[in-house]
């Protein structure tokens, strides 16, 4: 059985997909599962595709980015379909990733990205058709066309989370709050998420769950500089790493002005004692 496949172009689009005749209709190649986020990639445009003369989108390494896309199911005997459709091997090529569904889970998955060869070391422009592909097929599945939209006029910015949010030793007045300052754009603000928060003894840990965790919500100029030094801090290596102490994932923070999209770390293993406050202030 094939891993899932997470798309995140003109793939999401049923219709873009289904005007060429001679290929296998889209619902009987992918089934659609769910929405979910490419950790640490940012989609961009340096590769020139000739069918679509113009730029297609690729995604690229970045710490701190996301790209959204949807996690499909291949049908049984289809995966040539979609490597054909993809350019595979020659354009793109397939690679195994690890993306976060809307509901928090982190899940490996098959996705494509361009060929070293074949990027160019300058901006692609894409048509407006294909732009419009795109942003039809995010719209559908109710994600947000701002970062992808803001890659098709080369501004890769608009992918990069520059929010953390902390929840024990990194709050002010804890131990480690220094860390926190670095390039911090001021004031922090006092926010809550949906977990559940356990005392682990020197330090909490926030695990899936539904009530409320409390915690200071932080914006920074280069979230890249944080979080290369919360990464080693928290024990996270990689997303989905089965050797990371804590887990490195995008959350909703609820804050007075409203909800907030931010990093924050997450441990799998249920351990410890769970911190009825929710606030590893008041425990």
């Amino acid at each position: 059985m094939h891993l899932p496949y997470f798309g995140y172009g003109s793939n999401l689009n049923e219709d873009d997909w289904n005007r060429n005749s001679k290929r296998t209709a889209w619902g009987k190649t992918i089934l659609p599962i769910e929405a979910a986020f490419l950790l640490d990639y940012a989609p961009i445009y340096h590769y020139f595709s000739s069918t679509r003369n113009g730029g297609a989108l690729d995604v690229i390494q970045t710490l701190g980015a996301r790209t959204p896309g949807v996690l499909f199911e291949i049908q049984e005997g289809e995966l040539n379909t979609l490597n054909k459709k993809e350019g595979a091997p020659n354009a793109y090529h397939q690679e195994r990733v690890h993306v976060q569904t809307i509901n928090g889970e982190i899940i490996e998955a098959l996705t494509y990205i361009v060929n070293d060869n074949q990027r160019k070391n300058q901006f692609v422009k894409p048509t407006t058709d294909y732009v419009q592909a795109v942003r039809d097929g995010l719209t559908r599945f109710g994600l947000e066309t701002e970062i992808q939209d803001s890659a098709a006029i080369n501004d890769c910015s608009a992918a990069l989370c520059n929010y953390v949010f902390v929840y024990g030793t990194l709050r002010e007045g804890e131990e480690r709050a220094s860390l926190m300052r670095e390039n911090r754009i001021e004031p922090w603000i006092p926010g809550f998420v949906h977990g559940e928060l356990r005392d682990l003894g020197l330090y909490p840990a926030l695990i899936q769950g539904e009530e409320r965790v409390h915690g200071e919500l932080h914006q920074y100029r280069h979230i890249t500089d944080i979080l290369w030094q919360l990464d080693r801090i928290e024990g996270h290596k990689n997303v989905g790493d089965p050797n990371n102490l804590y887990e490195r994932i995008l959350i909703d923070v609820m804050t007075d002005t409203g909800i907030i999209q931010a990093w924050t770390y997450r441990m799998r293993d249920k351990t410890g004692v769970r911190i009825e406050s929710g606030d590893w202030k008041s425990r």
